[in-house]
């Protein structure tokens, strides 16, 4: 990372990363702490801005994003540069199965093939109402009305 970076940046890249961690499953900042193996202390103040963190711990922090290697230099660097979340939809489904303590990847499985069926953008916005509790939609049935 850039000897010293300014505040400005900082929060910009603590932004992004608070942004994305929620957008891969993660609405807990200590459940994305403890994927990491990294102090929650540590990652309040990477998403706070209030100081650099180490290079190791940027690439953790990249790397479960699923970030490009080096996003957060060039958010340092670049006042216009916005990493974007390669697969969100496929990091949700690992993220869900972790946390439904899925131990032989079958739930991972099934999980990416259902965004792979719904796609991206329905599969995050379903995940994401199935983490605040709402229920997700029903699949539709055409041409049946008692459904």
């Amino acid at each position: 990372m850039p000897d010293q970076p300014d505040r400005t940046a900082l929060q910009r890249l603590g932004r992004y990363v608070r942004d994305d961690r929620t957008l891969v499953g993660y609405s807990k900042l200590k459940d994305f702490a403890d994927d990491l193996d990294i102090s929650a202390k540590t990652i309040g103040k990477l998403e706070n801005g209030t100081e650099p963190v180490s290079a190791e711990t940027m690439q953790a922090v990249e790397d479960l994003l699923n970030w490009r290697r080096g996003d957060s230099n060039r958010v340092l660097r670049d006042e216009n540069y916005r990493p974007t979340v390669r697969h969100p939809g496929s990091a949700a489904a690992d993220v869900l199965a972790r946390t439904a303590g899925d131990s032989d990847g079958l739930l991972a499985m099934q999980l990416r093939a259902l965004y792979q069926l719904l796609g991206e953008a329905e599969f995050v916005a379903t995940c994401l109402r199935l983490g605040r509790g709402v229920a997700a939609p029903e699949p539709s049935t055409s041409g049946d009305p008692t459904n």
